[in-house]
């Protein structure tokens, strides 16, 4: 029987050495008790100086994830298994590198865990390199962008003269479509800004009574060519929240286009303002044909678009409600939707009173 366990025991280790995800083990206290070659290979410790030499896990983390750690320690006394996480690790060099950690206690144990590690140095540098890229040619082609659509709306104003109506047609066109490119570009920067954690907030005291009328007022003209209007239902002199009133008026501008692009020709689009205990809610209320069941779990994902021929025929880059959700959550507010093929589609966005 002992040497049926000693000869199981190693299998187990050769198992455990063989995964290509660092593993190691430790107790409440944090002192470490077995750790795989995989996990050695990734930090460039020796499994001696780990197990004997009176490291911690602590000792293997920077100070700023010291209290999460902590505090998922202590949770595996309520929960078996806890949430993946992501920290950085000090390899025997002094170099710090990214990892995902998922923590599970070990199965009859109140005290032992372990965790697996994976190393996300190669996920962030192709994330930084993809970034980069898409900055670059976005930048790039914002110019010249922006001289096309200048040149072709002269054109089609006959600043440069009346042109045959065959040729205004396709300049139309073309000044359409380049609009449409441009917009995209602007969603692309915005969505690397925000994902970089690089786009600026200008945070103050905002009446959303004085705004609505100011937003509404932007998006008028736009909403005339799918012949929609929009209408304002505000039943309070005042609405006091804490956020960027442009950013604001950008997300309401992004929701409001998308309740006019929707909308059946001579409806209204209703932008209702209303008191929800502590917070303001500002809803964006259409009467088109609702949001498709199997869509709506990724609503707010980036280049989510509805798959069916009515969705594609209104054009856009679908990065537009993952920036509105981006926004408002960085402004530390709420947004949701209600929806129906019968009522049309209610979008809301709420913040906090003050």
């Amino acid at each position: 029987m002992l040497n049926a366990l000693e000869s199981s025991e190693a299998h187990l280790k050769k198992v455990i050495n063989s995964c290509l995800i660092g593993i190691i083990q430790g107790s409440e206290n944090g002192s470490l008790t077995g750790v795989n070659e995989a996990f050695t290979n990734l930090t460039g410790y020796s499994e001696q100086e780990l197990l004997n030499g009176g490291k911690r896990w602590r000792d293997l983390t920077p100070i700023r994830y010291h209290e999460s750690d902590q505090v998922a320690l202590q949770s595996l006394t309520t929960s078996a298994v806890l949430p993946a996480y992501e920290k950085e690790l000090i390899c025997a060099d002094g170099r710090e590198i990214p990892v995902l950690v998922g923590i599970a206690r070990v199965e009859e144990s109140e005290r032992d865990w372990v965790a697996f590690v994976l190393d996300l140095s190669e996920r962030n540098r192709i994330s930084r390199l993809q970034a980069e890229f898409i900055a670059i040619v976005s930048h790039e082609l914002r110019t010249p962008l922006t001289s096309i659509r200048g040149s072709l709306a002269l054109l089609e104003n006959g600043v440069m003269g009346a042109l045959p109506e065959k040729a205004l047609q396709m300049i139309a066109v073309a000044h359409r479509n380049s609009k449409r490119l441009s917009n995209l570009v602007n969603d692309i920067l915005d969505m690397e800004k925000l994902n970089a954690g690089k786009m600026k907030f200008d945070m103050r005291t905002v009446d959303l009574v004085a705004l609505l009328p100011h937003v509404i007022e932007a998006n008028a003209v736009y909403a005339q060519s799918f012949q929609v209007s929009f209408e304002l239902e505000c039943k309070t002199d005042q609405a006091m929240i804490w956020g960027d009133p442009d950013r604001l008026q950008q997300v309401l501008s992004n929701l409001m286009s998308n309740a006019a692009k929707f909308s059946p020709a001579g409806e209204k689009v209703k932008l209702r303002l209303v008191s929800s205990g502590t917070r303001w809610q500002i809803h964006v209320i259409d009467r088109g044909p609702g949001i498709p069941e199997a869509f709506q779990a990724v609503m707010f994902d980036s280049f989510a678009q509805a798959d069916n021929s009515d969705t594609r025929q209104k054009q856009g880059s679908g990065l537009g409600l993952k920036i509105c959700k981006s926004m408002v959550e960085l402004m530390e507010g709420e947004i949701a939707f209600d929806t129906s093929p019968t009522h049309g589609t209610d979008f809301w966005i709420s913040f906090e009173k003050i």
